[in-house]
This record gives C-alpha cells, structure tokens and sequence, in this order.
C-alpha cells in the first residue's frame, strides 16, 4: 500500500522557519510560493488518481467473485435436480394437465363445491384402480386357499386387532397359565396354621421362657437349651460327613513295609516322645 502523504507536507518542507537566516533576493517571494502550490496541486492529482484506481480494481475483484459464486450455485442446482421415473412423469404431466383445465374453465370462481368434487373423482379413480388391480391376476401367484363358509362370515381383522388385540390375548393367555401354576404350588401347600382369635385362648397357652412363672431355674434352662441345640448340631454334622464319606469309594493299594523298617519308624517314635516329655517337663536341674 502506498502511503499517504499528510496535508501540509510540502508547506512544512517550504515554510518559512527552515529558511530562518537565509537572505532572499528583493521580488522573488511571489515566484516562490507559486512553485510551492503548483507542485502541491500535481501531488494531491496523483494521490486521487491512485485512490481510484485502487478502487476500480477491487469493484472488479468482487463482480468476478460474486460472478464466480453464482455460477458454482447454478452448477449444483443442476446437479442436485432429481431423476424422475416414467410413471413419476405420467403423474406430474396428468397433474398439470388437470390443473390447466380446471384453470381455463373457470380462474375466477373457485368454491368449495368444485373442491369436493375434485375430491370425489380422485376417490372414484383410485376405487376403480383397485378393483382392476385386484381383477388382474398377478403373474406366479398361483395359490388359491380354501376358505370355509364358517370363516367367510367372520369380518375381516383391522390393524387394531393385529396389533393391541393379539397382545392383549397373549397377556390373558399368560396370566391363565400363570394363575394355574399358582393353584397347583397353592394344592401342595397343606399346612394349615391354628390362628387364636381371643384372648381367652391365649391365656392357656404357656410360656416357652417361663420368666415370671419359675424364674429362679431361667438360666439353668437356658444352658440345657444350649447345650441340647450343640449336640443336635454336632448329629447333624456327623450324619453329613458320613453321607459325603459314602460316595468316596476310593481305596488305595498299599504296599507292605519290611519289618526292619517298621523297627525304626518305631524307634524313632520313642526317640520323639521321650524328646516331647522333656521339653513338656521343662529344662533339666542345674548343677553346681
């Protein structure tokens, strides 16, 4: 960018204070200023002329952008247009066709009662389309099912019944299997508690912890009743641990010991024994 020079350069340059000191000639001030405006008018014409330049080139600049935009719009307009099928084309040329008539009959006076029937021939035309439609046998469909009288006279199914009606049978049917399954639980389920209704039934009831009847003897109980609860619980061990010992079949083959291998086994037992005794004893009598 060229820069712009500041109003008054030239005056600044030519002022009278950079010439303080300097003797002029009698008469020669009137040429002097006149060479100072000239050249001031031939520089500012240049400024203006660089200036508009400037801007004629960046006008064309933009015209060619936005000229260049618009013919990238029209590109892809073009290529977004849709492909209509045959059939499509039928349907917008009758429709245009229809549209041009009812326009050249009558533009000015449109009601409602030409609306309804508008409405009236497009339901007659497509009646008339699936009668022939279902009329015209379909090529490879052979099958012709047998329908009995009792099924002709059923009406046909909606959309409802195929959809919440079916769910709704699946739901009873499976809260019927449910509800039978709950019966035959509740059949083998014969306990049958005897409830008291009154008090006066609960007062011959006695009391398991006998506190305010016989509380002098209400610990001793307590320890009997433990004790009696651990040796139920050691049976019930044992008999466990005897049933989980019937399935372990297992016998191992051992082999025969020499006997003077035995004798030592031995020995060494008694050696370990009399070496336990000691140090069960304590340490040996100190001797002085």
């Amino acid at each position: 960018s060229r820069p712009v020079r500041q109003p008054g350069g030239l005056e600044q340059q030519f002022s009278s204070d950079s010439f303080k000191g300097v003797s002029t000639p009698r008469g020669g001030g009137v040429a002097r200023s006149d060479s100072r405006s000239s050249i001031q008018r031939s520089s500012s014409r240049e400024l203006s002329d660089d200036f508009w330049k400037r801007q004629n080139k960046t006008l064309k600049a933009k015209e060619t952008f936005i000229a260049e935009k618009d013919r990238q719009l029209k590109e892809s307009r073009r290529a977004a247009s849709p492909r209509l099928c045959r059939k499509s084309e039928q349907i917008v040329q009758e429709r245009r066709r229809s549209s041009s008539a009812i326009g050249q009959s009558d533009k000015n006076n449109r009601t409602a009662d030409q609306f309804l029937n508008r409405v009236q021939a497009e339901l007659q035309k497509r009646q008339k389309e699936k009668e022939n439609r279902s009329k015209t046998p379909v090529p490879g469909c052979t099958f012709k099912p047998s329908i009995n009288p009792e099924s002709r006279r059923m009406p046909a199914r909606t959309i409802e019944d195929m959809s919440k009606g079916d769910i709704e049978r699946r739901q009873a049917v499976r809260k019927a299997v449910a509800g039978m399954y709950q019966d035959e639980d509740l059949r083998t389920c014969s306990f049958q508690p005897a409830v008291l209704h009154n008090n006066q039934e609960m007062k011959n009831v006695p009391s398991r912890l006998a506190v305010n009847s016989d509380p002098e003897t209400y610990l001793t109980r307590i320890e009997s009743l433990a004790r009696q609860q651990a040796e139920s619980q050691k049976v019930l061990v044992e008999e466990r641990r005897q049933k989980d010992m019937e399935e372990c079949t297992f016998k191992p083959k051992v082999n025969h010991v020499p006997d003077f291998v035995k004798k030592i086994a031995s020995s060494r037992r008694d050696i370990q024994k009399r070496h336990d005794c000691r140090h069960d004893n304590g340490p040996p009598p100190m001797r002085f």
